[in-house]
């Protein structure tokens, strides 16, 4: 069973509009996520909602930008399926298909596991990918996620992993606007197998209490600048590792900091 990762990139958002296409070490966040799954080996599809023409030429120009290691343009295909912005399950699913297509029309065969990450990631470790992965393509998982942060919120250094035929049948199915926009619960609620869904603990981080690595707002992305200057930034090594993101964290906590949003009264 081969993986496929998809990765999205929504240009749209209210708090930081277009984030992955911001500059980083010398190259945008999505291109961190994408290198680092290359690294990884994997065959790597973005797809993003196409909402005008500027999209479109957006998703031209990215692809352009990024060379393959003979320094051929357009390694990695944008896929832009007519679904609605955030119907994001339908986009994954429509992305898979369309992978899936093109892979048996150029003779490397089809994709039985997907990987979804997202682009505002850049530091994902390539570990985690390969541990869903393999929790599915060993075929005996429909489902499989880390969950390094006790609290289920999304600290940038977890993967999902689903059986292709999972995907589709949630994306036929599910009807709550909700679930097609998060994905997540669409998909636990189409594993409906006992025993067929897997949550990996091994990336855990109970000792590092609010640690998040993901680029949600322009403050955000200032720290992983802060941060970029004391760590190798080498996505196509794999780099920075985990391990090394927190030794720095011992080293320099205050890189780490994050400032929560006050609750509204």
């Amino acid at each position: 069973m081969r993986t496929l990762i998809i990765t999205q990139a929504r240009r749209g958002g209210i708090r930081f509009p277009d984030k992955v296409s911001a500059d980083l070490a010398g190259m945008s966040v999505l291109e961190h996520v994408v290198r680092r799954c290359r690294h990884g080996g994997y065959t790597t599809v973005v797809t993003a909602p196409a909402t005008s023409l500027e999209d479109w030429q957006w998703s031209q120009a990215w692809r352009a930008a990024v060379p393959d290691n003979r320094g051929r343009p357009g390694f990695v295909p944008v896929y832009m399926p007519a679904v609605d912005e955030m119907d994001v399950l339908g986009r994954v699913a429509a992305a898979a298909r369309w992978a899936c297509d093109m892979g048996r029309f150029t003779g490397t065969g089809d994709f039985g596991c997907v990987v979804r990450i997202t682009g505002d990631c850049p530091f994902l470790p390539t570990a985690a990918i390969d541990a869903v992965a393999e929790a599915v393509t060993s075929g005996e998982n429909d489902y499989c996620e880390t969950r390094s942060d006790p609290s289920f919120r999304p600290n940038g250094i977890d993967a999902q992993a689903f059986t292709r035929e999972l995907l589709q049948e949630a994306a036929a199915f599910c009807t709550d606007p909700g679930g097609r926009e998060h994905v997540t619960g669409a998909l636990l609620g189409a594993a409906q197998k006992p025993g067929r869904v897997a949550q990996l603990e091994g990336m855990r981080l109970d000792d590092l209490p609010g640690f998040r690595l993901t680029i949600d707002t322009p403050e955000d992305l200032e720290r992983y600048r802060a941060m970029a200057a004391h760590l190798s930034m080498d996505p196509t090594a794999g780099r920075p590792t985990l391990m090394e993101i927190r030794d720095l964290h011992r080293r320099m906590p205050e890189l780490f900091l994050v400032e929560e949003p006050v609750a509204a009264v």
